[in-house]
């Protein structure tokens, strides 16, 4: 089942059509990355292979951590987060997990991965593989910023989304 990220309402003014807008269903999460929820029970219980709410690893190769891809709302204070996954190598994801529960993380220099989810039914591209810049919080999930990528998601990321947007995100089935 899908995390729910979103846990209050939000009445907004929808910036396309002027309509006043309720968000307040959960926003997107993905509750695996890609990769592994292809994988039969089998090969997920492989050796070297786990997937908990955090980070994920397949074969002791690839390598995975959820986090939030922010998107900003016209009229709304707060962002829309859809919760994702993003591929690292392995030297960086041994680094995050080693510094997941420390203070001062947040400092650390930004990280460069791949969005390791497939956002349905939107898109006529895949968001799947898509570079992104990995940012560590010290008080929040790790956030992700698409760069250089030309896709729509990343122009939705740098220049926001209208409230029926977000609604749209938000209404999409669970990942299965």
């Amino acid at each position: 089942m899908a995390e729910a990220i979103r846990h209050h309402a939000a009445l907004v003014r929808c910036s396309c059509c002027g309509e006043w807008v309720t968000l307040d269903e959960p926003a997107l999460a993905f509750r695996w990355p890609e990769p592994f929820r292809r994988l039969d029970a089998d090969a997920r219980s492989a050796p070297d292979t786990f997937c908990d709410t955090s980070f994920c690893a397949i074969g002791g190769e690839q390598f995975y951590m959820r986090g939030l891809l922010p998107l900003p709302v016209h009229g709304l204070q707060e962002r829309y987060s859809i919760g994702a996954w993003v591929r690292l190598e392995r030297a960086d994801w041994q680094l995050a997990r080693r510094m997941w529960d420390e203070r001062g993380h947040d400092r650390l220099p930004e990280l460069d991965g791949e969005l390791a989810n497939h956002v349905p039914h939107l898109f006529e591209v895949s968001t799947e593989g898509l570079a992104v810049r990995v940012r560590l919080h010290d008080e929040m999930r790790p956030t992700f910023r698409l760069i250089g990528t030309g896709h729509p998601l990343e122009d939705e990321q740098q220049h926001g989304i209208s409230a029926h947007r977000a609604l749209a995100f938000s209404r999409l089935p669970p990942q299965r």
